[in-house]
């Protein structure tokens, strides 16, 4: 993926997104990896 927003970067980073299968949270976790995290879902 590219960075959008490349002052936004968040190569080397983790985050934990919970309640990502669907709306806010998959749109949260879209963006996180979009600007270059290591995305950790947590899904029902």
């Amino acid at each position: 993926m590219t960075n959008d927003f490349p002052r936004f970067d968040l190569s080397g980073q983790v985050a934990l997104v919970t309640g990502a299968a669907r709306g806010l949270g998959r749109a949260i976790s879209l963006a996180l990896a979009n600007a270059g995290a290591d995305v950790a879902l947590g899904l029902r």
